[in-house]
């Protein structure tokens, strides 16, 4: 859960550069028994490279709900995201990523972290948590309530079968990009060509793993033993899994392609 003073960062992949003139965003935060108001704090819009994904930042000065919304003039998308921000900040995790530390130092190719490094061991695992985020966000998208989140959430992959060993590995890699990315940025990508090169390699490798999430996603919801979710116009709905067999194959009548 992210703390007041600390900056709090969303990344929107619309796969298109050059698009943040174009984006408005809208903070607001909810006061304990009211409705929403305005927030004060300001919000930093910027691209990732020259990748076509977006990064959001503010920093919360309350411990309240914020509910940041951005739109997009010329291809009319939009975005939303929701943080509840508490008072004192719990200490990230790797319980809480995809990825293991070691995974975001070998695509950072910077050395281990520590407590005296730029950034700080603590910092590289918030990265880790953040991005974590990211992709949960994006699997519930195509996954809904029953969207799977590391180790230290209540529901988890089942690796069990092939598609959720090849979910686990696509989510790991993605978190791991994701995470180094921020590491290198954080470091002083700025003053250094080579950083600041690499900061665009993995951005493009990040964009391009998370594209790949929602057909390992769904591969892994048509293999699960559980309730499926299935598609019905590009929306996800749950329904109870109904077949029959024709031909040696084994046909789903209540799903709609």
């Amino acid at each position: 859960m992210p703390a007041k003073n600390a900056e709090i960062l969303h990344v929107w992949d619309l796969g298109t550069t050059g698009l943040v003139a174009n984006m408005t965003a809208v903070l607001e935060r909810y006061p304990s028994g009211t409705s929403q108001v305005t927030a004060s704090e300001s919000v930093a819009l910027a691209e990732v490279g020259a990748t076509g994904a977006y990064t959001a930042t503010y920093t919360p000065v309350l411990a309240q709900t914020y509910i940041l919304a951005i739109s997009e003039s010329t291809t009319f998308q939009e975005a939303r995201w929701e943080d509840i921000v508490s008072d004192v900040a719990s200490a990230a995790t790797a319980n809480n990523a995809y990825c293991a530390e070691a995974d975001v130092v070998a695509f950072a190719q910077m050395g281990d972290y520590t407590a005296s490094t730029i950034p700080t061991e603590a910092q590289v695992l918030g990265f880790m948590e953040m991005r974590a985020g990211e992709i949960y966000n994006r699997l519930t998208k195509t996954m809904g309530s029953s969207a799977p989140g590391p180790t230290g959430y209540s529901t988890t992959i089942d690796t069990s079968t092939d598609p959720g060993l090849a979910l686990s590995k696509v989510t790991k890699l993605a978190n791991a990009i994701g995470a180094a990315m921020d590491a290198v940025e954080a470091s002083g990508a700025g003053e250094s060509p080579a950083r600041s090169e690499r900061v665009s390699e993995l951005g493009v490798m990040y964009v391009t793993v998370l594209g790949s999430l929602a057909d390992v996603a769904r591969a892994y919801i048509g293999y699960g033993s559980f309730a499926r979710n299935h598609f019905t116009e590009g929306r996800v709905t749950k329904e109870s899994w109904t077949s029959r067999t024709q031909a040696g194959l084994t046909v789903d009548d209540s799903t709609t392609w």
